[in-house]
């Protein structure tokens, strides 16, 4: 699996850190629950997962080491993450938002995943702590477009890309370039000039 599907430590489920954010069918409906609320889907693709985590949660929560917001924090190779903020994928195939529609629920929905993104990635990444891995976080509404390796790396943050960063950080040069690296439009909604914002 690749990105970061799904986050966690969600605004609505502050009892259950380790459940994903609500699709938006319940979400508008004031209910928690959708994709990756129960271990359907480790179990329809009898999904790999890290034995670590598994211990750590149990027998009963082991299907939680699906999502990489549980996953993380026992991943010891080094990885180097690049993810749109607000994944539209995730937002629209996923989640199940209306594609093209634009009223108070979907900038409502669309501000609550890219929160909930933040709330997970953050407090993993960007902390004294981590000393190995990167970050490449941009504020759009996109799914791996703008972010990747070469030409397809357009979307810029602070005027680098995340092909220049991913590349001095897997072959440890020392630029001076950072390592971890993510929008500060102070906006809740998409907000990088570089990439799809969300709105006609």
């Amino acid at each position: 699996m690749a990105g970061w599907f799904f986050a966690g430590n969600t605004t609505d489920q502050p009892t259950q850190p380790m459940m994903p954010p609500s699709d938006y069918p319940h979400w508008v409906q004031h209910q928690v629950g959708g994709i990756g609320h129960d271990s359907s889907i480790p179990d329809l693709y009898e999904s790999y997962l890290e034995p670590s985590c598994t211990a750590a949660l149990g027998s009963q929560n082991a299907w939680h080491c699906s999502s990489v917001h549980n996953l993380y924090r026992f991943l010891k190779t080094p990885v180097f993450v690049m993810e749109n903020q607000f994944d539209s994928q995730q937002i629209v195939t996923e989640f199940e938002m209306p594609s093209g529609k634009y009223n108070n629920d979907t900038y409502g929905y669309v501000e609550y995943f890219g929160n909930d993104m933040t709330r997970s990635i953050m407090p993993q990444l960007n902390v004294p702590s981590n000393t190995q891995n990167g970050l490449f976080f941009a504020s759009c509404f996109d799914h791996t477009a703008g972010i990747g390796i070469g030409p397809a790396a357009t979307t810029k943050i602070n005027s680098y890309d995340s092909s220049v960063l991913v590349g001095d950080w897997f072959w440890n040069r020392n630029s001076g370039k950072p390592r971890i690296l993510f929008d500060t439009c102070g906006k809740s909604l998409p907000c990088n000039p570089t990439c799809t914002a969300f709105g006609p």
